[in-house]
């Protein structure tokens, strides 16, 4: 028997406003899943919790919203099928967004490893690899340094790799690296964070062990004792009051020395050619460094200087020699080149397809220069691409793909391991009026001056009016240190987020700042021999460069003095070549703390 319509309950629908509230959460939960679906690209364990939990509460309140329309009649009330409801289908979304949507495998086919090479070895030696390589030094480097024992693949259509293909071919080094496995040993350092590994291959015997003691990880930027040099410019001391802010006075091993980071732009105005460098490599070419100068007129910490002076021409005699006498007398102290690249190994046993590559990319032009000291914050905004490589590895094969191509300034901060805190007062008050500073001369200007000969010292000399305006803008060496930038990437820069391999999305965390893992490899040639002092303050081995040098025989025996700087503890003499260097004796004079007296 029917109710009458009076007695029937009343259908109570939800408002227009709790549906369009309904619907919202709906289309929240189908965006998250297309959304994830679509775009599997990898996120971290916590992200995905927060989104599947949000998902499920949405979808939860979405049924709840929807529910309010069914007829409740007896002792089950409306509020009770919204509340189980909405909970049930918050349960089924949470447990479809957890086991239903495909997630990263745990087994990943692949490994990988971020590297940072160091200096003109790891980065020209990029491009040439390939996996049908027969270079035997390069293969005996890959498997001792890095333990890759088949060559490699270096992702090539990459706008990072054709930087370093432009620096390559534009300044002159094609064949550096094939003119440096002629001769000489490799020293290489790595350090993965924990422990430093050294090593020393034989370029003519690779088989044959070399001692590596003191060797460590190094910065060389440009080496006066080898063929690698990238830009063949010398600039001459620059007096005016923005430079002098970036000025500072350091005492050397042997004078005084201002020490200068110029403007790009200055140095593209003033800057003469560097014959020097041209003579140490014939095949030297100027394109890419005048094109870095164009691109980035206003950076500094680029080229960085170092000019003896003294206060009067006849002090200046006293410095003429050594190694240095058939070229000026300023020191170019360039950074060194670095690559930073994305090691992958096939670490399973049958051959991959790397499909894909998610990266973020700080989009520059390739002679742009960018501050990377804090690499992180630079793709906070930064574009996302999605480049489809194709790749086949096979088992126990690498692929290198690089992310970053720039230069180190730590090879140019070595200097200030010479300076102490109150050196610029000290110094400051020595140089009063006129100074004489050595100034950046072409070859053909300059034949050797005899320290007697005053017009031909003044010829390689500047004088610089050293006055009050001058001293009052000048910092202190750790003040300029922290002024300039640690690192410049050089183009475009990447961060990878994801690899696709063999149609599953895997991860890859971002680079830190500081490399964890780190190669270093340079040459040590030079008929000087070297000088190493062991600073008990920084814990480290310092070199200090050549000395006894221009002593050729018997004939021109002579006693030379160096400056050792603060904190020294033990002293060493290298001899790094195949010859022998004769000294009868080695005398140190300090300066006692307490009582001022020289001993």
């Amino acid at each position: 028997r029917q109710r009458p319509p009076s007695q029937r309950p009343t259908v109570q629908k939800i408002s227009a406003a709790e549906k369009g509230i309904a619907y919202g959460f709906a289309l929240i939960v189908i965006v998250a899943l297309i959304t994830l679906v679509m775009y599997p690209k990898a996120m971290n364990e916590g992200t995905l919790a927060i989104v599947r939990f949000l998902a499920a509460l949405a979808g939860g309140l979405s049924a709840g919203l929807f529910l309010g329309e069914v007829q409740a009649e007896g002792t089950i009330s409306k509020v009770l099928i919204r509340a189980s409801g909405g909970f049930a289908v918050f349960l089924i979304i949470l447990l479809f967004f957890f086991y239903g949507i495909p997630k990263e495998s745990n087994d990943k086919p692949i490994s990988f490893r971020y590297l940072t090479g160091t200096n003109d070895y790891p980065t020209l030696t990029l491009s040439i690899l390939s996996p049908d390589i027969e270079d035997k030094i390069t293969l005996n480097i890959l498997s001792r340094f890095l333990g890759i024992d088949k060559p490699p693949i270096v992702h090539s259509d990459n706008p990072v790799f054709k930087s370093i293909e432009k620096f390559k071919i534009q300044t002159g080094n094609e064949n550096t690296i094939a003119n440096q496995n002629k001769f000489q040993y490799l020293l290489y350092s790595s350090n993965d964070g924990k422990d430093t590994v050294k090593d020393a291959i034989n370029l003519l015997e690779p088989n044959k062990d070399q001692k590596a003691d003191r060797f460590e990880v190094q910065y060389k930027g440009e080496d006066d004792t080898y063929t690698f040099h990238y830009a063949p410019i010398s600039s001459p001391f620059l007096s005016d009051i923005d430079s002098a802010k970036y000025t500072t006075l350091i005492e050397s091993e042997r004078n005084n020395l201002i020490f200068q980071y110029p403007k790009l732009s200055d140095v593209g105005k003033f800057g003469i050619r560097d014959d020097f460098s041209y003579s140490m490599n014939s095949s030297l070419k100027d394109i890419w460094i005048k094109k870095i100068i164009q691109s980035n007129p206003n950076s500094r910490g680029f080229f960085a200087f170092a000019y003896p002076y003294t206060n009067s021409i006849e002090e200046f005699a006293k410095i003429i020699g050594g190694c240095r006498f058939d070229r000026d007398f300023l020191t170019r102290l360039m950074p060194s080149p670095y690559v930073k690249f994305l090691d992958v190994e096939n670490s399973s046993n049958s051959t991959i397809d790397i499909d894909s590559v998610v990266f973020k990319i700080i989009d520059k032009e390739s002679y742009d220069l960018t501050p990377v000291d804090n690499r992180d914050s630079l793709f906070n905004k930064a574009l996302e691409k999605n480049q489809k490589f194709g790749i086949q590895l096979k088992p126990k094969h690498h692929l290198f793909i690089p992310i970053e191509f720039g230069f180190d300034t730590k090879a140019q901060q070595k200097i200030f391991d010479l300076s102490s805190p109150n050196e610029i007062e000290k110094l400051k008050s020595i140089s009063k009026g006129k100074i004489y500073v050595g100034k950046p001369l072409l070859k053909s200007n300059y034949k050797g001056c005899s320290p007697q000969d005053i017009n031909c010292i003044k010829s390689i000399t500047q004088s610089i009016d050293f006055n009050d305006n001058l001293k009052t803008f000048l910092i202190s060496p750790k003040e300029l240190q922290r002024k300039i930038t640690k690192r410049f990437a050089v183009g475009s820069i990447l961060s990878i987020n994801s690899i696709m391999v063999n149609g599953v999305n895997i991860s890859i965390p971002d680079p830190q700042n500081n490399p964890s893992f780190l190669m270093s490899a340079v040459f040590n040639e030079g008929s000087c021999p070297y000088l190493l002092v062991y600073n008990s303050v920084e814990g480290k081995w310092v070199e200090l460069g050549t000395v006894i040098s221009n002593r050729k025989s018997k004939l021109l025996k002579g006693t030379d003095k160096y400056y050792l700087g603060n904190g020294v503890r033990k002293l060493e003499l290298q001899e790094r070549e195949s010859e022998v260097s004769y000294i009868d004796s080695v005398q140190f004079v300090f300066e006692d703390a307490k009582t001022g007296e020289v001993q």
